[in-house]
């Protein structure tokens, strides 16, 4: 990695690079009434601050305690008490708040057993362990064509190696179409960041299940393995991936996504290693020297190597750039290339893709609040 792309890895590991794992945005969600009595959406659409699941668990709980069979209420309560966790950053749960939704959860098995809402909280506390599984199972049985559900059948479907069945939840989902198609064309140009048979690492929704979708239904690019880190505590896909990183299984059940995420680093696969810029800026960071980006994603290599021959001709040949400028979060993450693309043209005395490159990244920065001080780093 040269010292320009060093630099510009420093300034936007800070700013630019978002996760998805969560949704979460400050701009979004503030004309949400608590008072409102709608069932709280899966943290993907919902995109409420913490501080608003705060309230929301408060004003569901309430509702709770005025009818105990009001299977609505504790549902909502109990994905407001967990949603709240969650940060852009990670949905590590901490113990006090796992106690409290232990507890909801056993009020539902007294209140409201048997039913959708009991089941699917106690699938969500299970963390996709292969016993909540069932749990999940029950609930879609009980509601074959609920949307929050499909991602989860999708998920559960890839760890137990269910091709069949994964291909039929994603139709389900293309169906009902939730991605956007800036979300998709992004997720397209991260695929064709990859070079052949590499393992992506990500750690989201936004980032995993759109990529699964496009493998699944249109066979692209379904050399490269997608390795979900939230996916980590489920056992099975542990073993999984332990076998296609060729580390030991035991070493790679139970632990966090920082955890797998270094034992896949430091693994003995001959497999190119990806990872996703959605991924936390707090995971990669320890790795930022061996980080080499070529497009949506940054290839991890022990070795110095040059990145950017592979970069610009991904950009310029690969890369769909039709929904660039929409106005989604993930669409953020492109200032990264952007910056690095813009350096290489002006070193080399392309202006007009210099000057494109600059107008791709002050439309974006509008995203970020980082116009201004973009706007002076490329002067």
């Amino acid at each position: 990695m040269t010292l320009e792309m060093k630099k510009y890895f420093t300034l936007l590991i800070v700013f630019c690079i978002t996760s998805s794992i969560t949704g979460l945005s400050q701009a979004q969600g503030s004309e949400k009434a608590v008072s409102q009595a709608i069932e709280v959406e899966a943290i993907e659409s919902q995109r409420l601050l913490p501080g608003e699941y705060q309230s929301n668990a408060e004003y569901w709980k309430d509702r709770v305690t005025i009818d105990p069979s009001d299977e609505n209420a504790w549902i909502s309560w109990y994905k407001s008490e967990r949603y709240k966790n969650y940060t852009a950053k990670s949905k590590i749960i901490n113990p006090q708040s796992q106690k409290i939704l232990d507890d909801i959860l056993i009020q539902m098995k007294v209140a409201v057993p048997t039913s959708f809402a009991m089941y699917y909280a106690s699938y969500l506390n299970g963390n996709k362990s292969d016993e909540s599984f069932e749990d999940l199972k029950k609930a879609i049985s009980m509601k074959p064509d609920e949307p929050e559900l499909l991602d989860d059948m999708i998920a559960m479907n890839v760890i137990n190696g269910n091709t069949e069945q994964t291909k039929i939840y994603c139709q389900k989902i293309k169906s009902i179409d939730p991605y956007s198609a800036a979300e998709t064309e992004y997720n397209r140009n991260v695929l064709n960041s990859l070079e052949p048979n590499a393992i992506l690492l990500t750690n989201g929704n936004v980032d995993t299940y759109p990529i699964i979708i496009d493998q699944q239904l249109s066979g692209m690019r379904t050399d490269v393995t997608v390795v979900c880190l939230d996916w980590m505590s489920n056992h099975t896909y542990a073993e999984t991936v332990a076998e296609k990183a060729g580390v030991s299984e035991s070493t790679m059940r139970g632990v966090s996504a920082g955890n797998a995420l270094d034992k896949i680093v430091n693994s003995k696969t001959t497999s190119p290693i990806y990872m996703s810029l959605t991924l936390s800026p707090d995971q990669i960071e320890k790795y930022k020297k061996n980080l080499y980006l070529t497009g949506l994603a940054m290839k991890y290599s022990p070795l110095e190597i040059e990145n950017i021959p592979a970069l610009v001709y991904n950009w310029e040949n690969l890369f769909s750039k039709t929904q660039i400028n929409a106005r989604v979060e993930l669409n953020r993450n492109y200032l990264f290339p952007l910056l690095q693309l813009h350096a290489y043209y002006k070193r080399i005395g392309d202006v007009e893709k210099q000057n494109q490159t600059k107008d791709y990244i002050l439309r974006i920065s509008e995203l970020t609040g980082q116009k201004e001080k973009l706007t002076k780093m490329l002067d």
